[in-house]
């Protein structure tokens, strides 16, 4: 007698991911999937296929927190209607399931999930699983419609993994990706500069101070058009890192953050000039 949880009767479910919103609403999006085509299944008489799409729509239920480096993946709290999943809650027929299937999953999404899974809950980690996680996170493309909806936490997620596990192709097509979007004009810069400067990265020294030269020029051309509090944060992020180098460098900044603060303070109301004047005085 088959078993419930086997590969045939997970293609048998026929599930794909709604491309139209699949870089729009990362992991809630993917859990919303599966969740309503596990209750069309229900509704067919299909309890099987059903349990296989409700148990991956838990799978991918929790949140990627790509800074914990041992406990990525948290419970979404706001979902009241769902159980506060962690990775512990799955059973080794679970685990046994995911990687019976992870070869024919096709959505990167759910396959860096299960791969991740995988590498984190089995007692004696595989380095493949690890590797297929980074090659599926970062498989998204990046762009600002993306970037801050799952996708650069699949980066940062890889960036850990790679490290951990020696993944020198994998961070080498990391940093590729990262560089080249960083060298576009796009909201998405400063994020994208966080990412490049992680010690886990090791970034050559060069191309650190390309990024911190880039920065201060997104920072100037913020503050010319009057953006005067995104402009803090570039100059902000381009300072910590000139300082780690040389605190003697990192001076330049820090007048550029004073003066965004006084022309920040200028614009504002009376209550909260006080606030931008005493950040200037910093």
């Amino acid at each position: 007698m088959e078993k419930k949880l086997s590969k045939s009767n997970f293609i048998a479910c026929e599930w794909h991911f709604d491309k139209a919103t699949e870089n729009h609403h990362g992991y809630e999006g993917v859990m919303e999937s599966l969740s309503i085509a596990a209750r069309e299944k229900e509704k067919s008489g299909e309890s099987e296929q059903a349990e296989i799409l409700n148990l991956l729509s838990n799978a991918t239920s929790m949140y990627l927190s790509a800074e914990d480096i041992n406990q990525p993946f948290k419970p979404f709290w706001k979902i009241s209607n769902l159980p506060f999943l962690t990775p512990d809650s799955f059973t080794q027929d679970a685990l046994v399931f995911f990687e019976e299937i992870l070869p024919v999953v096709d959505n990167m999404w759910l396959k860096a999930r299960l791969a991740d899974l995988l590498w984190l809950c089995k007692e004696k980690g595989n380095v493949d699983h690890a590797k297929i996680a980074v090659n599926a996170y970062i498989s998204h493309s990046i762009d600002s419609g993306n970037w801050h909806i799952d996708v650069s936490d699949c980066f940062h997620r890889a960036i850990i993994l790679c490290k951990k596990i020696n993944y020198k192709d994998g961070s080498k097509e990391i940093k590729n990706k990262l560089y080249t979007s960083f060298q576009k004009d796009s909201p998405m810069c400063r994020s994208l500069a966080q990412l490049l400067l992680l010690n886990e990265l090791d970034i050559k020294s060069n191309c650190r101070v390309n990024i911190v030269n880039r920065l201060i020029t997104l920072g100037q051309k913020l503050s010319e058009s009057g953006d005067y509090l995104e402009s803090i944060d570039y100059f902000d992020l381009a300072e910590k890192e000139q300082k780690n180098e040389d605190e003697s460098e990192g001076l330049n900044c820090l007048l550029f953050i004073a003066d965004s603060n006084e022309k920040e303070g200028d614009i504002r109301s009376s209550d909260s000039q006080k606030y931008f004047y005493e950040e200037t005085l910093k």
